[in-house]
């Protein structure tokens, strides 16, 4: 999941929000990330992008099966939460 850090932490955007950092972890570096791609649907330059943003051509095939590149605002992080 992407986050929109700039409406959800910078701006607040959004009516209501109210997100906040509460820990920070120098030095971080995630691991198992390998194989993990969302995509830029842009036919026929469909491209996957990795968490390092490395972009890779892809067909218009292969994009339907990964995640839309697509930054998480407020809305979305509180309707996939509201079941919880």
């Amino acid at each position: 999941m992407i986050l929109d850090s700039c409406s959800l932490f910078d701006r607040k955007i959004e009516k209501g929000s109210d997100w906040r950092i509460i820990g920070h972890q120098k030095n971080y570096v995630p691991t198992d990330m390998d194989g993990v791609y969302f995509t830029y649907i842009e036919e026929p330059w469909c491209k996957k992008v990795d968490i390092w943003e490395n972009e890779i051509p892809i067909s218009g095939k292969e994009a339907e099966f990964l995640p839309r590149v697509f930054p998480f605002g407020d809305y979305n992080i509180k309707e996939l939460l509201k079941d919880i």
